[in-house]
């Protein structure tokens, strides 16, 4: 069964192939002047019809492309007024960029509160602050005089108002990076 559908297809490619007959430039001016010049109006007609036919063709489709278009758009921006039509673009605009602006929100508000936090560590615990200790009126003067007290701050927490602000600022690019992607 093979074999019989192989011949019979070599057989309808043969016939297809010898079906067509070409001249070559040689052959075609060995031609007398009247079939030369027959067979080049016909071929001249042939190719002018059917560019007629695509042309025509061509702008057929292109109407109709033209005043689909023109339908879905009246149909959308009509859509789009409604609540609803209103409603939908949202959703689709959260879908496409919905969650990389909630990523980029929660980092600015992470960074926000790392940096908070590290300068009210750093601010209350850290530095270096003055105590008032007398207040005595000077009546030459006529000002007081004040006696401070210095307060050292705690290096460890200046350290960790440091170690706080460094790794709070690596998770915040972190957060930012991702969002990206």
């Amino acid at each position: 069964m093979k074999k019989l559908i192989t011949s019979f297809t070599l057989l309808f490619i043969t016939i297809l192939s010898f079906g067509q007959v070409t001249l070559s430039q040689e052959e075609f001016s060995k031609l007398p002047i009247e079939v030369q010049n027959q067979i080049a109006t016909t071929k001249v007609d042939n190719q002018i019809e059917t560019a007629g036919k695509w042309v025509g063709f061509g702008k057929e489709v292109g109407t109709a492309v033209n005043e689909s278009l023109a339908a879905v758009t009246e149909t959308a921006v009509d859509f789009s007024e409604t609540h609803l039509g209103k409603i939908t673009i949202f959703l689709v605009i959260y879908k496409v960029i919905g969650g990389d602006i909630i990523q980029l929100g929660f980092g600015v508000l992470w960074l926000i509160l790392i940096i908070s936090l590290s300068l009210y560590i750093n601010n209350n615990y850290g530095k270096n602050t003055r105590k008032l200790v007398s207040k005595t009126y000077n009546s030459e003067s006529k000002k007081y005089d004040k006696q401070w007290e210095v307060i050292e701050g705690m290096d460890e927490y200046r350290v960790t108002s440091i170690i706080i602000f460094c790794v709070g600022f690596m998770v915040a690019l972190i957060i930012f990076l991702t969002a990206f992607n």
